[in-house]
């Protein structure tokens, strides 16, 4: 369809966007960040954001990426033998889970997200917007990734304080985690420890940066800058394209 319209949101426990895809092409239509953690104010917060919708445009697809890092990835085998509950509390304590547990199937790699989401966010969205599909980030990253023939490559998708990392050879998953940062040097760290873990220090692949609305774009650089004098990974190239993490969500639709 040649005009074909999506309203997207990307929810993190800091912000709240919204976008508007028309085409793969996309335009940012509000960014805010909370002023407080609580379920009420992020409530008024997000609805004051909502404001900025064009009442006009006809909207044909809906979707929520709910970004967290309390998640997990197991392959569909595993979790058609188990339950949520048992897979989710394998990594976490059951008293962690403090909202719902969730699950997004990712058929282009056998694979399953496991994850909690807060109880009023379903409803909330739901209410409004009847038809929008929710899914965690890393499902539509994985999806994004997995979807075509790789041979090297590392995502890292970064937020202000967490970033998710994937990393598949051959088309194969090798990781999928989530980490907290700092600063570039933490970045760093996780990045290179899990290129050396998995032996892949000198091979030939690509470093692609998927950046938020909330991500600091000179933390980034800075790290993009000492990534270069690393003489063991001299053999890997970045890349940016902008508003990736919106176009992602395009996969669950």
């Amino acid at each position: 369809m040649a005009n074909k319209l999506q309203l997207a949101f990307e929810l993190t426990s800091h912000s709240f966007t919204i976008a508007e895809i028309r085409n793969r092409e996309v335009t940012v239509l509000n960014h805010v960040s909370f002023s407080a953690n609580s379920e009420r104010e992020m409530k008024q917060d997000i609805q004051l954001a909502m404001s900025a919708i064009p009442v006009t445009e006809n909207y044909e697809e809906f979707t929520l990426s709910w970004v967290s890092k309390q998640f997990v990835v197991v392959p569909t085998p595993i979790f058609k033998s188990s339950s949520t509950l048992a897979i989710y509390s394998t990594c976490f304590t059951k008293e962690a889970i403090t909202n719902d547990l969730d699950y997004n199937v990712i058929s282009e790699g056998n694979c399953v997200t496991v994850f909690e989401i807060p109880l009023w966010l379903k409803s909330f969205f739901v209410i409004r917007f009847p038809r929008i599909i929710i899914q965690h980030s890393i499902s539509n990253l994985l999806r994004s990734v997995l979807e075509k023939n790789n041979k090297t490559e590392l995502h890292l998708a970064i937020y202000s304080d967490t970033f998710q990392l994937v990393l598949v050879k051959n088309s194969n998953l090798l990781l999928a985690n989530s980490y907290d940062f700092t600063n570039e040097d933490d970045l760093l760290y996780y990045v290179s420890f899990c290129i050396q873990q998995n032996e892949l220090s000198f091979e030939k692949g690509v470093i692609f940066l998927h950046l938020s609305e909330e991500s600091d774009k000179e933390l980034v650089n800075s790290f993009y800058t000492k990534w270069k004098t690393i003489s063991n990974f001299k053999s890997y190239t970045f890349q940016n394209t902008p508003y990736s993490l919106t176009k992602q969500q395009l996969t669950c639709v």
